[in-house]
Formats: structure tokens, C-alpha cells, sequence
């Protein structure tokens, strides 16, 4: 349930996607798809990428740079400490050392395309998590 508390977390600060890019772990499929009902993001905006399964940090860092132009807002789904480094790598106003399950780092770019996405380019918007949220996790 804290995943679908997430994605109401990020309707409440009026997140829209266009894509969301998931590895395909089971865990993270599930995630997604709470994440995506509680944001009524339509299913087939969600798409697996077999090279974010427990990939490197620059892995993820390609991948981002290789987005399509067309997307503006994207979510990515997949393991730490890929996700955390890559974050780090991308911003300087937050160091992260740990980010648990369902966590949200939001970062904001200014580059006209994903493929001029520099370090330390990014700025840090937010942080959110489960745990921040218990009273609604305790109405579950």
C-alpha cells in the first residue's frame, strides 16, 4: 500500500507523467502500477526496460539521456544504489545515502533534451516516502 499512498503523495503536488520506465522486477512492476492507478496514468505509458534490472549507475544514466524528446516528465522504477548515485550524480542540493521502497527524489532539469543532461545539472525539487505518511498507511 505505501506505493499507493506515493502516487497520491504525487497527485497532491500535481506531478504528470508522460512515461514512467521500469525495471522488470516483479517489485518494481508492482509499484508502478499502484503508483500509476493512484495517478489515473494510463497502463501502456508504463514500459519495461530489461537494462534497468540491477544495472550501474551510468547504465541509468544512459538510459535517461537516450528518453525521447517528446517526454517531459518521467519516473523511473528500478534498485538502489543505481537510483541514488544516479540522483546524486544529476543534482548537488542533496547528497542521498538511502532512499527505502516507494521513495520519491523529484529533480527538475533545464536542458532542452534528456541527451544534454549534465552532472549536477538538475535541481532538487523533493524527497518523499512511506514512512513520512503513516497515518494514511495505517488506514489501509
Amino acid at each position: 500500500m505505501a506505493s499507493k499512498v506515493m502516487g497520491q503523495q504525487l497527485m497532491h503536488r500535481g506531478i504528470l507523467l508522460d512515461k514512467m520506465l521500469i525495471s522488470p522486477a516483479k517489485r518494481c512492476k508492482s509499484t508502478a502500477k499502484r503508483i500509476a492507478k493512484a495517478l489515473s496514468f494510463e497502463k501502456d505509458s508504463i514500459v519495461k526496460d530489461t537494462s534497468l534490472y540491477k544495472c550501474k549507475t551510468q547504465q541509468l544514466i544512459t538510459t535517461i539521456r537516450q528518453l525521447p524528446p517528446q517526454y517531459k516528465s518521467v519516473a523511473i522504477v528500478a534498485h538502489n544504489p543505481s537510483l541514488i548515485q544516479t540522483a546524486n550524480h544529476f543534482q548537488k542540493d542533496t547528497i542521498f545515502t538511502a532512499v527505502p521502497t516507494a521513495g520519491i527524489i523529484a529533480l527538475e532539469f533545464k536542458a532542452d533534451s534528456w541527451q544534454n543532461l549534465g552532472h549536477k545539472q538538475g535541481v532538487f525539487l523533493f524527497f518523499d516516502y512511506p514512512k513520512r505518511h503513516k497515518n494514511q498507511l495505517d488506514d489501509f
